[in-house]
């Protein structure tokens, strides 16, 4: 096969860094989502956790008002963080979606680029094999027309 070269093999190169790039960028970023959703579920636990203490010590028989407003301020604190972590939690998605989108963007550019290659392979390919053909015509014209001659 003659050494043909693909024009946009260097673009086609570039795509392919940048999609393996973005993908380690993104699982990173997936890895992070799921620890900031982890700790927002820590959070929701310690909390469901305080107000079922905090009911429990309400159908006791005493019950201390000092108690109970550090138990109600704690509530309000791990409210507030849960607050902050779910917001924390939604901008890692959006990050994530983001990333996601363009991830896919240069796949399919990547992926077009693949296949002009292969059609320009093919075509050289289907161009190769005619000029084999008509080199293969031409010579046995010239052994025909020495015979005839």
């Amino acid at each position: 096969m003659s050494k043909q070269r693909f024009r946009l093999e260097q673009v086609l190169a570039h795509k392919k860094r940048l999609e393996e790039t973005m993908q380690i960028h993104l699982a990173n970023l997936e890895l992070r989502l799921r620890q900031e959703t982890e700790a927002l579920a820590a959070l929701e636990r310690r909390a469901a956790e305080q107000q079922q203490a905090l009911r429990r010590r309400q159908g006791g028989a005493r019950l201390d008002p000092g108690d109970v407003e550090r138990a109600l301020a704690y509530l309000d604190a791990l409210d507030r963080e849960r607050q902050r972590q779910g917001q924390a939690v939604a901008q890692i998605q959006e990050q994530v979606d983001r990333s996601r989108e363009q991830l896919i963007a240069v796949a399919q550019e990547r992926k077009a680029l693949e296949r002009l290659k292969e059609q320009q392979l093919e075509r050289w390919a289907l161009e190769e094999k005619r000029a084999e053909l008509r080199a293969t015509d031409e010579m046995n014209m010239a052994r025909a027309h020495r015979r005839t001659a």
